[in-house]
Parts: structure tokens; C-alpha cells; sequence
């Protein structure tokens, strides 16, 4: 059964600015139009005050709670949300739950994109 993901619906969330953005670019290259924050506690209050979220990408790597942490809490509270890591680190797919994805950095448009597929595909 394929996935959707609303094309608004996609929340990107690193504490890297030029990363975010540039990760909010690539997205708007392949035709969505996602939100974003800085890091997790400027994420949390977008589910608290019911903001739709399909997909969320977020760096594993940030301050005060990491990318994993903040799926955790934001998939208990969004039922069904998919979940899509970025991380340089090659050593947390023992933490993601499952359906979740990581993709590698660096990555390109090509590989979000990819990504974004195996997510719609599972």
C-alpha cells in the first residue's frame, strides 16, 4: 500500500541553519512546500497546537534533544507520522523505530529523493 505525503505536510527540523535551509530547498525542488525548526523545542509546539505533519525530517545530532527523541515524542502524539533522520552518524539505526529511515549525510536532491520514495513505497 503507497504511502502520500501532503506536499505542505513536511516538517524539517536541524539546528544548522544553512543545512535546514538547504534541506528546505532541495524539498521545494521536488515540488513540496514543507515548515521548519530549529531544533526540537521550537518543533514540539507546531504538533501541540495541531499543526498537520506527515513526514518529519530532523538531524539526529542537535542540542537538547536529538533527532530520535523528537520523533519519538512527536510519533506519540501524531499516530502514523513518518519519520526520516539525517545524520552523519553511522551508528543509530539500532534507534529508529520501525518504518523509520535514515538517510546519510551528505546527501543530494537525487538521494532525498530517494529516500522520500522508500518512505511512500513501505
Amino acid at each position: 500500500m503507497e504511502r502520500t505525503i501532503n506536499p505542505t505536510d513536511i516538517l524539517v527540523v536541524d539546528d544548522d541553519p544553512l543545512l535546514r535551509l538547504g534541506m528546505v530547498c532541495m524539498l521545494r525542488e521536488l515540488g513540496y512546500a514543507p515548515i521548519s525548526a530549529q531544533d526540537g523545542a521550537r518543533a514540539l509546539p507546531l504538533i501541540e497546537k495541531g499543526t498537520p505533519i506527515d513526514l518529519l525530517i530532523t538531524d539526529y545530532n542537535m542540542p537538547g534533544i536529538n533527532g530520535v527523541e523528537l520523533a519519538q515524542l512527536m510519533a506519540r502524539a501524531h499516530p502514523g507520522l513518518q519519520v526520516l533522520i539525517v545524520s552523519g552518524e553511522r551508528d543509530i539505526a539500532g534507534q529508529l523505530s520501525p518504518g523509520w529511515r535514515q538517510l546519510a549525510k551528505p546527501f543530494t536532491t537525487c538521494d532525498l529523493q530517494q529516500a522520500l520514495l522508500s518512505i511512500t513505497s513501505a
